[in-house]
């Protein structure tokens, strides 16, 4: 009977922990996305290009900087539909800032990486994800030479 009841306090306990997680996003586990950031022969692009997130679920945004130039990830519209947890710089694989508050676009330089945590709160498609930084060699921004792209919430 001990043994009975100890099983049932123990599912008990499991089943109220999911409840309590469930709302609160300090202890929710978060989902990655990653997203690419490249650049070659005056072709600059995000890959994917095409993100999609779903409201309420907390969201572990990669951003790869993989070429020898700095990018921009900038939706703003995405940025006014989501609760951003933070914003962490990695350095050589560990954390080495974190920025928290109202984020509406982030830079990344060179071989670098970002992660951008948020929790979407409305739905949408957001067709204004964007690099604006300026091409030297071509004179045209990123966005013009490809580096856009859609990022939609359900």
């Amino acid at each position: 009977m001990m043994k009975k009841n100890f099983y049932l306090i123990a599912a008990f306990l499991g089943y109220f922990n999911a409840l309590f997680a469930a709302g609160d996003f300090t202890m929710m586990k978060p989902i990655s996305v990653e997203i690419e950031m490249q650049s070659s022969n005056n072709v600059h692009v995000f890959s994917p290009n095409r993100i999609r997130l779903e409201t309420g679920k907390l969201y572990k945004i990669r951003v790869f900087n993989n070429s020898n130039e700095k990018h921009y990830f900038s939706s703003k519209k995405f940025a006014k539909s989501v609760f951003t947890r933070k914003v962490q710089i990695l350095k050589d694989g560990k954390k080495i800032a974190e920025v928290k508050g109202i984020i509406a676009e982030v830079e990344v330089f060179p071989h670098s990486v970002i992660e951008w945590w948020v929790v979407p709160i409305r739905t949408g498609t957001f067709d204004d994800l964007h690099c604006h930084v300026k091409d030297v060699r071509t004179g045209k921004t990123h966005n013009q030479l490809g580096m856009n792209g859609v990022i939609s919430i359900y």
